[in-house]
């Protein structure tokens, strides 16, 4: 692939990218809190966020790692189809991380009581 094709290829990627998550966050949604069902897996296992998405990723990563060594695809769900459900979860565990931090430094930046 040249630059050009896959810079396009990335661009159609993340569009799928995207219209799996509207379509996944319709069926797990209950609030408009995005993270609320990773925020449930959470409280339910007694992980931190992050490790709960990692549990979540597990499947699929293991599913990647012997389609890497076999070549064989998957037989439930297409193995492109796992990566996109990994990309998804890489980007939840960095929205988690980022809203994590954020919670963090605001309440450093709280003056102490006296």
């Amino acid at each position: 692939m040249t630059n050009a094709e896959i810079l396009e290829y990335f661009r159609e990627t993340f569009a799928t990218i995207i219209s799996l998550r509207e379509a996944k966050s319709k069926d797990y949604g209950e609030s408009e809190d995005a993270l609320a069902t990773i925020d449930r897996l959470s409280e339910m296992t007694d992980l931190t966020s992050e490790h709960a998405i990692f549990v979540l990723m597990c499947k699929h990563w293991d599913v990647l790692r012997k389609y890497a060594i076999s070549q064989e695809p998957s037989v439930a769900d297409p193995i492109a189809s796992r990566i996109d459900d990994l990309i998804v979860y890489l980007v939840l565990m960095r929205a988690v991380i980022d809203e994590r931090r954020r919670f963090e430094k605001n309440i450093s930046a709280e003056p102490s009581e006296v």
